[in-house]
């Protein structure tokens, strides 16, 4: 079930090939397939250690098949029965998506800041040995920031293109606290007092973007201003 958005994504590419693929032409796609891209986003069976590969494969298909129209479609149809319907999955997956963008970004910034102080004590050579300096250096989990970082700008472009659209169902009355505090939370952690311990050395080694992250969180912000100016 994890595996699966990965294999769907190889029939969604930005290439001027992609929309005539059946696949996505297909009534059955066109009608069921952002709800279920939905329900296996916010899927509680699959492993917590194993959400965030699925869910960043998710966030590029439903980027991908935005510029049809029957996708989009299914979006605005599904947002305006979020308060109604008895399944909560649209609800869900909005939630999800906001809270994600905030624990990825929060606990990338920590293995970042673990990364900055690695660098400045190598810099001032405040190792004992070398052995301490490998031994500090295995512990950063660099390989775990790099998939964050990835996951993060993914989900974020994705919620950039969503709210282009549509942000309506962002900013109402169940959402817009809720979404506020953590845009406002990742702004702090990109530009606030300490986000000069973000500095790396090689930033692009950990898909760490700071100004295309920035950029998005600002892009989603305008989004919800134009639809709603007295909220944002």
């Amino acid at each position: 079930r994890a595996k699966f958005p990965e294999a769907l994504s190889i029939f969604v590419r930005t290439n001027r090939y992609y929309k005539n693929h059946q696949l996505l032409n297909n009534a059955l796609s066109q009608k069921h397939l952002m709800f279920g891209l939905m329900k296996l986003y916010v899927d509680e069976h699959i492993a917590f250690s194993q959400k965030f590969a699925p869910r960043y494969y998710i966030a590029k298909i439903i980027r991908g098949v935005w510029s049809i129209f029957a996708f989009r479609q299914q979006f605005k149809e599904l947002s305006l029965t979020m308060t109604s319907s008895a399944d909560r999955t649209f609800l869900k997956f909005l939630n999800t998506i906001i809270t994600d963008s905030l624990y990825l970004l929060e606990s990338s910034s920590k293995i970042l800041i673990s990364i900055h102080d690695f660098e400045k004590k190598v810099h001032l050579n405040q190792f004992n040995s070398p052995r301490e300096r490998v031994v500090a250096e295995q512990s950063l989990d660099t390989q775990r920031l790099k998939g964050f970082l990835l996951c993060e700008t993914e989900i974020l472009n994705m919620i950039a293109t969503l709210s282009r659209s549509y942000p309506e169902p962002f900013i109402n009355s169940i959402m817009i606290d809720r979404v506020a505090t953590i845009l406002n939370y990742l702004l702090g952690i990109l530009v606030g007092k300490k986000n000069h311990m973000l500095i790396v050395k090689t930033p692009q080694r950990y898909n760490f973007k700071p100004k295309m992250l920035m950029m998005l969180v600002v892009s989603i912000y305008l989004n919800f201003s134009h639809s709603n100016p007295d909220a944002f």
